[in-house]
């Protein structure tokens, strides 16, 4: 709740609920998506060890970005 509260608040005025209707869409595409692609990639490696390190992608790709922006805050 907390996350969708912050989307309404940073939106532009009018547009709360587009804006939170479009993070919950990506938010659920990847819910949907997430282990359709963990299956397939481990299916075609025939390991669960190339599924579990394509998901560290996105986990330090967001670690840095974090980190880049720290200091900084939202006008």
């Amino acid at each position: 709740m907390v996350y969708l509260a912050e989307v309404a608040r940073l939106s532009p005025p009018g547009m709360a609920s587009a804006a939170t209707g479009g993070a919950l869409a990506v938010t659920f595409l990847g819910v949907v998506l997430g282990p359709v692609l963990f299956a397939a990639l481990s299916g075609a490696t025939g390991s669960y060890r190339a599924g579990y390190a394509a998901l560290v992608l996105p986990a330090l790709l967001c670690c840095a970005g974090l980190l880049l922006r720290r200091g900084v805050r939202p006008a």
